[in-house]
């Protein structure tokens, strides 16, 4: 990541990969990678990574090589620590061949090694992805952790289309950033857990704080790591390095609000990192007000202090005479107008039009009344004017300013070589900002949004629990015209690890279990959830297998996604993970969906003895609570009353005692003959059924009556009586 200076690798297990797709894929970006140029499996990968969204681009195999000239390129680039001999041999990484080979071609691609700005910078770290809670694609899907790629963050639809647009209140850039990547990577360690929650909570409790800086000074930081990059790559100008100035002038007040809240976590998450940058910036401070015009500035002009050289010297001495010349014009026009100079009548300046007079709308009458103003414009803000002998002052002093911006080019080449140097404090203080900015978002979706959010109790993996008390989903809840009805959860190793959901379709079988996924998520990121009361132990994996759709891309069929995803969550829950399945089976036959079904269930439950929320139509099901004690039948409530179906949305103990797939299909207006013809085939099918089981009752007395006999009893005509 060239932005952040450093080289991040992934050491995988075997398992991670799918074995007939193992490839080496260099992610350069969220939608740009590079890859080996070989054919096979290699343009399969690239066709899907392609209707995936990513722009691919295919290198040579051998420019993928942990190699001599690779080391050579990599110690330029490498920032080594003090005491640390310049050898890439020094760092454990370098033996890691696939991952030192992907970094080599990424390198190479960006031909870091020609610019300037990147020698000395990097660092290599190893991501440890133990730290993370693993998520995999089907559950981030399945939660709807994102918006839709077409949705901007400050469209209407944003805020309630996804759990990002729900918690992103951020007020920069670099904090949208960091809240997708926390979203990214929900978080495993209880102690950096519950350090969010303090600070979060913190940030709660002071109103008065968090106002301050959501209102005054994030809404007004800009993106710190935009400006850093354009400094180190020579492409910024004055006004970007008074941008980083105006930021650092507001660090001793954010500091002061910091230092006021009093609270251990906030210094050590938020405020150390501030001082830091703080006081690596300082000489920045006094670089700028050395070197900077401020005077200039203040009616947008980024100019070096004319003191800090003869020839600039001589320029401004002209500009001013010109600025003198004007203002004595300014006193003449008001006089003549008989208005006060400085309050109705003033000399303006803007940079697409230069020096000219302002005065308010009702004046126009007055200068009317005068040849010599001519209107350039008027607006909301008053009239605009100017004299001809205020124009040949512009043209003249606009010359003279070309002149000063030309001949202090080179000094401005030197003070933005001079602010690059600053890129790695810049970047502390870009993240700084980036965090600051993710727990005021916390904080204010816990006290700003239309349901009550409480601080979770989090308890290690080992001390199994999942209980959340009047639970809502944050997206749906957002939405207008929506009471949400609340509902609980309660499971405990060695009581219950399983949920066995039915409930009619519609029936909000599907909210529910995606509820319980997201509250579980925004606790492991160190965010409050929408309940009354929490308790969460750690999870290792949150996996989903929700809805069923055809994958083209891949080539698969609804049946194969399925089967697909529920392989590989069987394949790696642990008893750790929490594991949400709904309406699995749909795919094939229903004799086939159900065994499978069933199966999928059973194994969960009895082996893998994780946390699970099935939601399933098919009602047999529930009896695998008869046989497995940790799992318990639950069911969305519905009555019927003259035939209408009423939804409750609460979720209750034991199954649901009967299907309304037909009333359903009348709420969705289905024409009435169809409807008719559907309950008189209902109608026959459960008297057949009836016949069967009458039937079955029969003969299951005959095989009784004759284990009697088998055994020893007499032929009683009293037994052919019963049956």
């Amino acid at each position: 990541d060239s932005s952040e200076h450093s080289i991040s690798v992934i050491e995988f297990d075997d398992t991670t990969f799918f074995t007939e797709l193992q490839a080496t894929v260099v992610l350069l970006s969220p939608k740009e990678c590079i890859l080996p140029s070989t054919t096979g499996e290699y343009e399969k990968i690239k066709e899907i990574l392609e209707q995936n969204g990513l722009l691919v681009t295919c290198q040579k195999k051998t420019d993928f090589s942990n190699n001599a000239d690779f080391h050579q390129d990599l110690e330029k680039l490498l920032r080594f620590k003090k005491d640390q001999k310049k050898n890439v041999h020094t760092i454990p990484e370098i033996t890691l061949d696939l991952a030192m080979g992907s970094v080599a071609a990424g390198i190479k691609y960006l031909e870091l090694i020609k610019e300037e700005s990147s020698l000395r910078k990097f660092h290599v770290q190893t991501l440890n992805l133990k730290r993370f809670v693993h998520l995999d694609a089907p559950a981030v899907h399945a939660l709807n952790l994102f918006p839709p790629p077409d949705i901007n963050y400050r469209s209407s639809l944003y805020k309630w289309q996804s759990v990002l647009g729900v918690l992103d209140r951020c007020k920069t850039n670099q904090g949208r950033r960091l809240m997708k990547q926390w979203l990214n990577q929900p978080l495993r360690n209880l102690d950096m857990i519950k350090e969010r929650q303090d600070v979060v909570e913190c940030f709660v409790d002071n109103q008065e704080v968090r106002s301050s800086f959501y209102k005054e000074h994030l809404s007004s930081i800009p993106d710190v790591l935009m400006l850093s990059n354009k400094l180190s790559k020579k492409r910024a100008g004055l006004q970007d390095v008074f941008k980083i100035y105006q930021i650092i002038l507001r660090l001793p007040e954010m500091l002061r609000l910091l230092k006021s809240m009093k609270n251990g976590a906030v210094d050590s998450a938020v405020f150390d990192r501030f001082n830091e940058a703080r006081q690596d910036l300082i000489k920045y401070e006094e670089m700028v007000e050395e070197v900077l015009d401020l005077k200039a500035v203040e009616r947008g002009e980024y100019l070096i202090k004319a003191s800090f050289d003869e020839s600039l010297a001589e320029v401004k001495q002209e500009m001013d005479s010109l600025e003198a010349k004007m203002k004595k014009e300014t006193r003449k026009c008001a006089n003549l107008l008989n208005l006060e100079e400085g309050s109705s009548f003033k000399l303006d300046y803007v940079s697409h039009l230069g020096f000219h007079f302002r005065t308010t709308r009702k004046e126009d009458s007055k200068l009317r009344q005068h040849k010599i103003f001519e209107t350039i414009d008027t607006a909301r803000g008053g009239i605009r004017f100017t004299t001809e002998n205020l124009k040949e002052f512009n043209i003249e002093f606009t010359s003279l300013k070309e002149n000063y911006e030309v001949q202090q080019k080179d000094i401005v080449d030197q003070i933005v070589k001079v602010a690059s140097g600053y890129s790695a404090p810049l970047l502390n203080l870009n993240h700084a900002i980036a965090t600051l900015d993710v727990f005021i978002s916390l904080a204010e979706v816990a006290t700003n949004s239309p349901g009550e959010y409480v601080r979770p109790k989090m308890y290690p993996e080992d001390e199994r629990i999942l209980s959340l008390k009047t639970l809502r989903h944050p997206c749906l809840e957002c939405q207008d015209d929506i009471e949400f009805i609340p509902n609980d959860v309660d499971m405990k190793d060695g009581e219950t690890s399983m949920y066995i959901i039915t409930g009619a379709n519609i029936s909000g079988k599907s909210t529910f279990v995606r509820s319980i996924g997201v509250s579980v998520l925004l606790a492991h990121i160190g965010s409050f959830v929408p309940c009354s009361e929490a308790h969460i132990s750690i999870c290792d994996s949150i996996f989903a297998r929700v809805g069923a759709n055809d994958n083209i891309q891949k080539g698969l069929s609804t049946f194969m996604v399925e089967m697909v995803e529920t392989s590989s969550i069987l394949q790696s829950a642990t008893k750790n993970s929490l594991v949400i399945i709904d309406e699995l089976g749909r795919g094939t036959s229903t004799f086939e969906g159900l065994g499978l079904a069933w199966s999928i269930a059973e194994f969960l439950a009895s082996e893998v003895k994780c946390f699970t929320l099935f939601a399933t139509h098919f009602h047999e099901v529930t009896a695998l609570a008869d046989t497995v004690k940790a799992a318990k039948n639950y069911h969305l409530a519905a009555i019927t009353d003259n035939g209408q179906l009423t939804l409750l949305f609460q979720v209750r103990p034991g199954p649901i005692d009967r299907s309304f797939g037909i009333q359903v299909a009348e709420i969705a207006q289905l024409p009435k003959e169809v409807l008719t013809d559907a309950k008189k085939f209902l109608k026959d099918i459960e008297l057949e059924q009836r016949k069967g089981e009458k039937f079955d009752e029969k003969e299951v007395k005959v095989a009784e009556m004759l284990e009697k006999i088998k055994n020893g009893a007499d032929f009683d005509v009293d037994m052919l009586k019963e049956i």
